[in-house]
C-alpha cells in the first residue's frame, strides 16, 4: 500500500467513525431528555397526589369533629363522597402507567410502590371501611335505644354483623398499611448500619 492510499484509508475511517459517535451521543441525549421529561411529569403528579390526599385528610378531620357532635350525621354522610372522590383521584394518578414504570426502577421503585400502596389503603378506607362504620351509626341513630324497662339492646344486636364487617374491613387495611411500613423499615435497615439501629 502506498503512502497516499494509507492516508486516504485513514481519512475514510475517520469519516465513518464520526457519524457513529454523533449518532450515539444523539441517542443518549434523547434518552436523558426523555428521562428528564418523565421525571418532571412524575414530580408534578406526585404533587397532585399529595394535594388530593391532603384534601381527603382535611375532610376526614372534619369527620372526627362531626362524630364528636359539633355537626350532624347528615353532614358526615355528605362529606364521605367528597373524601372518596379525592382518594380515588390520588389512587388513579398513583397507579398510572408512568408510576407503574417508575415502580420498577432501582432505588426509587420501592418508594413509588409504597406511595401506590398508601394511596390504595387510604382509598379503600374511604370507600369501604368508613362507609360501613357510618352505616352502623345511621342504624343506631334511627333506632330506639330506650324502652320502658331501661335500655333496648336489640338495635345494637342487629347492627353487630355490620359492625363486625366494618371492623374486618378496617383490620384488612391496617394490615396492608403495616406491610407497607415494614417494607420501608426493611429498606431503611439496608441503608443504616446495624450498630446505629440498636
Amino acid at each position: 500500500m502506498t503512502r497516499r492510499s494509507r492516508a486516504h484509508h485513514t481519512v475514510h475511517k475517520r469519516r465513518v467513525v464520526w457519524p457513529w459517535i454523533v449518532g450515539i451521543v444523539a441517542v443518549l441525549a434523547a434518552i436523558v431528555a426523555a428521562a428528564g421529561i418523565c421525571g418532571m411529569k412524575l414530580v408534578k403528579q406526585a404533587e397532585q397526589v399529595k394535594d388530593h390526599e391532603t384534601q381527603a385528610l382535611t375532610l376526614l378531620s372534619g369527620l372526627s369533629t362531626n362524630v364528636n357532635g359539633s355537626a350532624s350525621l347528615d353532614d358526615l354522610n355528605k362529606d364521605i363522597p367528597k373524601i372518596q372522590q379525592e382518594t380515588q383521584a390520588a389512587n388513579t394518578i398513583a397507579h398510572g402507567s408512568l408510576w407503574n414504570f417508575a415502580a420498577k426502577i432501582p432505588f426509587i421503585g420501592t418508594d413509588i410502590s409504597t406511595v401506590q400502596g398508601m394511596t390504595e389503603v387510604v382509598h379503600n378506607l374511604a370507600s369501604k371501611s368508613i362507609p360501613e362504620f357510618v352505616d352502623v351509626l345511621n342504624s343506631l341513630k334511627n333506632a330506639d335505644l330506650s324502652n320502658s324497662d331501661g335500655i333496648n339492646l336489640q338495635p345494637v344486636v342487629e347492627v353487630q354483623p355490620k359492625l363486625s364487617s366494618a371492623n374486618k374491613s378496617l383490620q384488612e387495611q391496617v394490615k396492608a398499611y403495616d406491610s407497607l411500613k415494614n417494607r420501608i423499615l426493611n429498606r431503611s435497615s439496608l441503608l443504616i448500619p446495624k450498630e446505629k439501629i440498636s
